[in-house]
């Protein structure tokens, strides 16, 4: 890759600062706004940005999880439940990216990513809009009926009950898109565990935190090895996210979930409309 130019450097450690954010508060990776941002901003290939993206989501994760078990607020038995079904994603998202190689890969990617973006704003701004207000409410999930055996029961989470092959499934989801599309899995989780699991907001940033964790140190190795990290980008994005994190995690303790969610759903749609203005002028 080419030397940054300066313009280039600005917008790769703004957009650390940013995605930092994103991580510390909502505990999202935020590979989801960061690959396109990467490619349309700052004009770097998709691997690249896979690559960069992926690597330098464990400042950031890191940052936040040493905050949150400073405080005691670390959720770990369900994230360690779900890592063998992330494994089996992240084998798949590999895959994935090497059939996607050639000059249509960055399309393929902003379609990805475009359908995804859209589908988590419905999803949250239709919650959000009708949602209760009372806390004492709590959604008990879609999916929590679907009680398939083997049960799990979470004493962090109030001995809350989950499927094990639901959880696999969702695991293997996660694994995939880190894999394939650089996201941390985050941006899936946190509305997965709140709205299919019926865990409460922060208990869902909490858990999402940790396995973002650990997905992105198994992604970095992957990509890696596939020649798509840079270190001059990941050195930037990490020197604006560790500082983001560290503000994040205080911010995203102190507001409240519903508060919370309204603000990650313009993100999300904010990305969204990113992507879309790049990606239609390329397919008409």
């Amino acid at each position: 890759m080419p030397d940054l130019t300066m313009g280039q450097s600005s917008i790769v450690l703004l957009l650390g600062l940013l995605v930092g954010l994103l991580s510390g508060m909502f505990g999202v990776g935020g590979g989801f706004l960061m690959v396109p941002a990467l490619n349309i901003l700052a004009g770097i290939p998709g691997p690249l940005a896979l690559g960069a993206t992926i690597c330098q989501m464990l400042g950031p994760a890191t940052t936040g999880l040493l905050h949150r078990y400073e405080g005691r607020h670390l959720i770990l038995q369900l994230p360690v439940t779900m890592i063998g079904g992330l494994l089996v994603g992240l084998y798949w998202g590999f895959v994935f990216l090497d059939w996607a190689e050639g000059p249509e890969v960055d399309q393929i990617l902003l379609i990805s990513y475009f359908v995804l973006l859209c589908s988590l704003t419905l999803l949250f701004s239709s919650e959000w809009i009708f949602a209760t207000k009372d806390r004492s409410q709590r959604s008990k999930g879609f999916l929590s009926k679907l009680q398939l055996p083997p049960i799990a029961t979470f004493p962090e989470l109030k001995n809350k009950q989950c499927s094990l092959p639901i959880l696999g499934l969702l695991a293997t989801l996660i694994g995939f898109l880190s894999g394939g599309m650089g996201i941390g899995g985050g941006v899936v989780l946190v509305p997965a565990f709140i709205f299919l699991l019926g865990i409460s907001t922060h208990e869902a940033i909490s858990a999402a935190l940790a396995l973002t964790w650990f997905s992105a140190s198994v992604a970095t190795c992957g990509h890696a090895w596939q020649g798509n990290v840079d270190l001059r980008l990941v050195c930037l994005l990490l020197v604006g996210g560790t500082i983001g994190a560290k503000i994040g995690s205080i911010l995203g303790e102190r507001w409240a979930a519903r508060r919370l969610r309204g603000y990650f759903t313009l993100v999300v749609l904010g990305a969204a409309i990113m992507v879309g203005i790049r990606l239609f002028p390329t397919l008409f």
